[in-house]
C-alpha cells in the first residue's frame, strides 16, 4: 500500500501520516494506516496516538533494515539488542576478545551474530581438543 486516504491524513497531520504509512510498510502484518490512527495499538510499549513522526520513522527504518529497536521483545520477553548484549559479554568471557554480537532479522527470525578478529578466532581454534574419529 502506498496511499493513505484524506481524513486519515488530516487527523494525523502530514509528517505522522507520512511515518505511519512507512511504518505499515514496513511490518509484515496486513495493517494500514488508518487501522493504526482507529485502534492505537502498542508499538514497542507506546500508544501510536503518543509516539511523534520521528518516533515512528525510527521504528520504520529500523524494521526494514532488520534491525531491533531496542525495546522490541524476543525470546524471554527481552529485547533482540539486550540478548545480543549478553552473548555479546559471554563471548568475550569464554575469550573472544573484541567480539561483536549485533541482533537482526533474517528471513523474518531474529538472529545473532558474533562477529570476532581472524586472530582471536586462530587462538580459539588453537585451544579446541581435536575429536577422535569413530570407527564404524
Amino acid at each position: 500500500m502506498s496511499t493513505i486516504d484524506r481524513k486519515t491524513a488530516i487527523e494525523l497531520g502530514v509528517e505522522k501520516a507520512y511515518a505511519a504509512l512507512r511504518y505499515t510498510e514496513a511490518t509484515p502484518e496486513a495493517d494500514t494506516p488508518e487501522g493504526l490512527a482507529a485502534l492505537d495499538p502498542k508499538i514497542g510499549g507506546t500508544r501510536f496516538s503518543e509516539m511523534t513522526a520521528t518516533e515512528t520513522l525510527r521504528r520504520a527504518n529500523a524494521l526494514r533494515a532488520g534491525t531491533p529497536p531496542e525495546d522490541a521483545p524476543g525470546e524471554r520477553g527481552a529485547s533482540p539488542a539486550a540478548i545480543a548484549k549478553l552473548v555479546e559479554r559471554w563471548a568475550r568471557r569464554a575469550g573472544a576478545k573484541g567480539a561483536k554480537a549485533t541482533a537482526r532479522r533474517r528471513g523474518g527470525a531474529w538472529i545473532v551474530a558474533i562477529e570476532i578478529g581472524l586472530d582471536t578466532a586462530t587462538a580459539l581454534a588453537a585451544t579446541e581438543r581435536p575429536r577422535r574419529r569413530r570407527r564404524r
